[in-house]
């Protein structure tokens, strides 16, 4: 019988909604500024996109599509936040506010609360009358990502704030304080994208890990062929890795469309994109291989995108 109830949904779902790739750009423009916060002494220039009218710096917000969840990224060690636009404009795109700090050095535990507190300065904005995000900011779904340092960082943020929802770093870097080691503790969904020839951060000794010591939900999604600098835009720093052997091009398309569909499906909770995170077409896509385990998800209500979310409400266990 639930197997015949799965099948309907399924049947319904399909009959509903067209396919959508969520490597592709969304529907938003992409405004964007910068803007300089302070955590405790720990000065960060922060470049900020968000869902716009139209592209460009400081264009005004659409105000239709919100609220917006809010995505905090931390870039790799001695990176810049300017290696990763094209990321910033999908997320964006799809209808994300991202804000991603430059960090001032390279302490990993520190990283982490950054990514914290660049969330909650987000989510304070939604609260100020005037504010450009006011009343625009989903102040109840949180994600983190990150490249490197960056991602380990990103999911040390999920063990220091147990609300964030979801953390999807790109090739996460063991950190210290172990991540590792306290990834157990964590109560957020954990979807790693990963590289296979990763020369730096190797999945054997860092992603396969972590994925092994998550204890809940989580995923591990390796992109065939991939190396540790090709989730960036720039080539500046490939000679560091001379692993792997798909293009740039490839390996950005592929990391983004997952990390946004990780996003669509648990910050806005749009089960279409099920099949893209854990289902049929993630596990049909023969340039990656996913792992994953979620056992303690819903996962009927995942099977068909709400038609009104107050009469099909779908809700995610912690």
């Amino acid at each position: 019988m639930i197997k015949i109830l799965i099948g309907m949904l399924i049947l319904v779902q399909s009959c509903f909604y067209a396919q959508v790739d969520p490597g592709s750009r969304g529907s938003f423009p992409q405004g964007w500024y910068s803007e300089t916060i302070n955590r405790e002494g720990r000065s960060m220039n922060c470049r900020i996109y968000y869902p716009s009218l139209t592209d460009g710096e400081n264009a005004p917000l659409d105000t239709t599509g919100g609220p917006y969840p809010v995505v905090a990224f931390g870039h790799g060690f001695f990176m810049q936040t300017g290696y990763y636009l094209s990321l910033y404009r999908q997320l964006a795109s799809h209808g994300f506010i991202v804000i991603a700090p430059q960090f001032s050095d390279t302490q990993h535990g520190e990283l982490g609360r950054d990514l914290i507190f660049c969330l909650n300065h987000i989510t304070a904005m939604s609260a100020t009358s005037g504010n450009r995000f006011y009343d625009l900011v989903d102040t109840t779904k949180k994600g983190v990502s990150g490249h490197s340092m960056g991602g380990g960082a990103s999911l040390l943020s999920t063990i220091y704030d147990t609300t964030i929802t979801i953390a999807a770093p790109f090739a996460a870097a063991e950190t210290t304080p172990s991540i590792i080691g306290t990834i157990n503790g964590t109560k957020s969904i954990i979807y790693l994208i990963s590289a296979q020839n990763d020369g730096i951060t190797p999945p054997a000794t860092t992603q396969i890990p972590m994925y092994n010591n998550t204890p809940r939900n989580k995923g591990l999604l390796t992109i065939k062929g991939g190396n540790h600098t090709k989730f960036m835009d720039t080539g500046i720093w490939d000679w560091t890795d001379a692993n792997g052997y798909i293009n740039r091009n490839d390996q950005i398309y592929l990391s983004q469309k997952y990390l946004t569909a990780a996003f669509k499906l648990f910050l806005y909770e749009e089960s279409n994109y099920w099949k893209f995170v854990f289902g049929d077409s993630v596990n049909a896509d023969t340039s990656i291989i996913l792992e994953s385990s979620i056992n303690q998800l819903p996962l009927v209500p995942f099977m068909i995108k709400k038609l009104h979310r107050e009469q099909y409400p779908v809700k995610i266990l912690r």
